[in-house]
């Protein structure tokens, strides 16, 4: 593309990002985001900055994930969800979860289904049962703890903090037509000790797959 002289527009670089990023090059992020800087790009559209804070989070390089989105010169929800979710995967909950306290204080954005994904790990991490408790009483609110990745963090949190019986009754809940769901109810219980429980629920899951096969 470059020999032949087109010029990469937004698409290719949030392309390209993503590619560095699963590949885990680090050589050749500093060249992207030195190709972004060079031609101030960051102010024609916010999901370039993001895709820069996403693909420097899931290198591991999290400093400057941190330092790109200060300087994003607009910020929305995909920008902080990001961010935390970077935080979060590196095993920095802690920090996850000061940003999700700064996102809060700015008026303007709305937390979606991809922040509760985001910040609910991260309480379960720090066994913050308070906390994501507030959360499942905002995403009960808007219905969204009947969305399957929203409800399977509740799973896990609830099944981290101990109260298995919450995780159960809200697993009973969630559509159930994957896996993620019942990996995290069997895991929660086998974690603590219950395996007999574990083994029945994963009975109950094969038995769900042959009803519907």
């Amino acid at each position: 593309m470059q020999l032949s002289g087109i010029e990469p527009d937004l698409l290719t670089l949030v392309s390209l990002a993503s590619i560095v990023a699963q590949l885990s090059d680090h050589q050749n992020s500093g060249s992207i985001h030195g190709f972004i800087i060079r031609r101030d790009l960051w102010m024609e559209d916010v999901i370039i900055g993001n895709a820069v804070v996403d693909m420097y989070a899931k290198l591991g390089i999290i400093d400057s994930a941190r330092t790109v989105f200060e300087g994003l010169p607009v910020k929305d929800v995909i920008s902080w969800n990001t961010l935390i979710t970077g935080y979060a995967q590196n095993g920095l909950a802690t920090e996850a979860i000061e940003v999700y306290h700064m996102m809060e204080q700015y008026t303007g954005i709305i937390p979606n289904q991809g922040t509760w994904v985001s910040i609910l790990p991260a309480y379960s991490h720090v066994g913050a049962l308070r906390q994501g408790m507030k959360i499942h009483g905002r995403v009960t609110k808007d219905c969204l703890y009947l969305d399957v990745f929203v409800g399977t963090c509740l799973i896990d949190m609830y099944g981290k903090c101990g109260r298995l019986d919450d995780a159960l009754s809200l697993f009973y809940q969630l559509p159930r037509r994957s896996s993620v769901p019942w990996n995290a109810v069997i895991a929660c219980h086998g974690v603590h000790g219950y395996g007999e429980k574990a083994l029945r629920l994963f009975e109950e899951m094969l038995g769900r797959a042959w009803n519907q096969a």
